[in-house]
């Protein structure tokens, strides 16, 4: 888990824009108390190029409902996931057209900011959306906001970066912040893509500069 965004990171600058990983691990049965990490996991795999839960046939599946506790904080993470896909694909679209990957590490956009040169546990999608989900046990971790002012996802609660937060996170919730001059197109829930867009997009602009969106 820990190790899984570095791996994607690299291989989206390496060329490869549609990475993605065994959410769960492929190999080994998870044990039943292990439902922190598996939620954990799947929240990851929200903000991935690519989500999906996978394993050998013959461990246990990586079903929310076979883990106490774990099916309604997976539930949300599925729902935002598919709440982003107009996002995603734009963002795909735009990797075909120019070569830029949809999971970008911060340094592509702060070259000049020398705590993002090794950073790797947390993320942009596209430009201004940068995902800082928890990687181990316990809730908590540090984020990092590079010099910028920065928005609370879906408030309008306003951050000034550069600064280091020290960050809790209820099993069900995901730290994830919005550069300011975003704009955010999100669908509505889906049970899956195809019948996308299946509804009225959601456009979410958080004001600081003036931006654009394709």
């Amino acid at each position: 888990l820990e190790k899984t965004p570095t791996d994607l990171l690299n291989w989206s600058l390496g060329g490869m824009p549609y990475g993605t990983c065994d959410i769960g691990g492929f190999k080994s049965s998870p044990k039943m108390e292990m439902t922190e990490l598996l939620v954990r996991w799947m929240q990851v795999g929200t903000f991935m190029p690519l989500m999906r839960s996978h394993s050998e046939r013959t461990q246990i599946p990586r079903f929310p409902w076979l883990f106490e506790g774990a099916e309604a904080p997976i539930r949300k993470a599925l729902n935002l996931r598919y709440r982003l896909i107009p996002m995603i694909y734009s963002l795909a679209h735009e990797g075909h057209a120019t070569g830029a990957p949809i999971m970008r590490p911060l340094v592509m956009e702060f070259p000049a900011d020398a705590h993002v040169a090794d950073c790797s546990s947390q993320w942009l999608l596209g430009t201004g959306l940068m995902a800082a989900p928890i990687l181990s046990e316990g809730g908590t971790r540090e984020v990092y906001l590079p010099e910028d002012k920065w928005y609370l996802f879906e408030t309008s609660d306003v951050l000034e970066g550069p600064q280091t937060l020290q960050v809790t996170a209820k099993l069900d919730e995901v730290p994830v912040y919005v550069r300011a001059g975003t704009i955010l197109p999100l669908g509505p829930v889906v049970q899956n893509t195809s019948v996308m867009p299946g509804g009225p997009l959601d456009l979410q602009i958080y004001s600081g500069r003036d931006a654009t969106f394709t």
